[in-house]
């Protein structure tokens, strides 16, 4: 017979807390390379990973909480400087693999980029900038962005065909950025 006076604590169920959604397998799977080239992913691209959270949580409040949104960009870590870097453009160009401007086509909400994108994708390989001048200048357009423009919403370019989608994105999008303005959270999240 169990002693009423003891209380067992049970550890928090998180069997039924979504797993990593297929197009971030890829992140997952060479984190581990990535690391050895000097890079960490957040925790949630770790062979190792298990949630933070549990079902009773709000999995967004949590780092490892947040999926991508678009699986050919992923934010890192860069080990030896403990900067924020995005590594799947970089990773991308390490690696020559040719990308366009895809992102900007299909999301609206990004034009503060397009002056770099339109150099990186020069004919001319000789008139691109190199990484490292990319990272530099993404650096300083990201800092000189107001809060209004980091916290706003990429909405595809398709939506304006369809209002019913339009309006209930944008007024889902504002009560969800209301909360985090009212709790002080940072617009753009880093990695811990």
């Amino acid at each position: 017979m169990a002693d009423p006076g003891l209380s067992v604590t049970k550890p928090p169920d998180t069997s039924q807390i979504p797993q990593l959604r297929p197009r971030e397998l890829f992140w997952r799977d060479i984190q581990s390379w990535l690391q050895e080239q000097g890079y960490m992913l957040r925790s949630r691209y770790r062979p190792d990973w298990k949630p933070s959270y549990t079902l009773d949580d709000n999995a967004y409040e949590f780092e490892d909480g947040l999926p991508i949104v678009n699986d050919a960009v992923l934010d890192a870590t860069r080990i030896a400087t403990d900067e924020l870097v995005f590594e799947g453009l970089y990773f991308m160009h390490q690696c020559h693999v040719a990308h366009r401007d895809y992102f900007l086509e299909v999301y609206r909400g990004l034009e503060f980029i397009q002056p770099l994108v339109n150099e990186m994708v020069q004919d001319d390989p000789a008139k691109r900038p190199d990484m490292e001048e990319v990272v530099k200048r993404f650096t300083e357009i990201y800092q000189n962005l107001p809060k209004s423009v980091l916290r706003s919403r990429l909405a595809g370019q398709r939506e304006a065909n369809d209002p019913f989608t339009f309006i209930g994105r944008h007024v889902k999008y504002y009560v969800h950025t209301l909360i985090h303005i009212l709790l002080r959270r940072n617009p753009m999240p880093t990695p811990s």
